[in-house]
């Protein structure tokens, strides 16, 4: 089974997410659950729990509280297998990427981030 954790204060892209995420993985052999955060501080509370054990972690980069980009630092440091992917409603975001983000993909563009997730879930990560 494939975790994903999805840290995002909109709870209407949280929404838009899972349903796109149904659409593109059909297959019926793949599960995946998404776990839902609304900020960084509940993220760090349900990585906790769950012993740093997702697959992949999708991030806002604006969030409440902290920025995703130093939320995801923070859960890369003891989930280090795990793959962060920010997202954002803007471009510039794209320049602040670091070590700790393994792929940026714009809100506006749910299909790449959706393709991409399904993709790396067929390869096996």
């Amino acid at each position: 089974m494939t975790k994903i954790l999805l840290v995002e204060d909109n709870h209407g892209f949280r929404e838009l997410f899972k349903e796109c995420l149904k659409e593109y993985i059909q297959d019926s052999s793949i599960k995946v659950t998404v776990v839902e955060a609304q900020n960084p501080i509940e993220g760090l509370q349900i990585c906790t729990k769950h012993d740093y054990d997702f697959d992949f972690i999708v991030c806002d980069f604006f969030l409440p509280i902290q920025n995703g980009l130093d939320f995801l630092e923070i859960v890369k440091t003891h989930g280090k297998r795990i793959k962060c992917l920010l997202i954002s409603a803007e471009q510039s975001s794209r320049l602040k990427i670091s070590p700790y983000i393994d792929k940026f993909f714009l809100k506006s563009d749910m299909e790449s981030l959706v393709k991409y997730l399904e993709e790396k879930i067929h390869s096996g990560y």
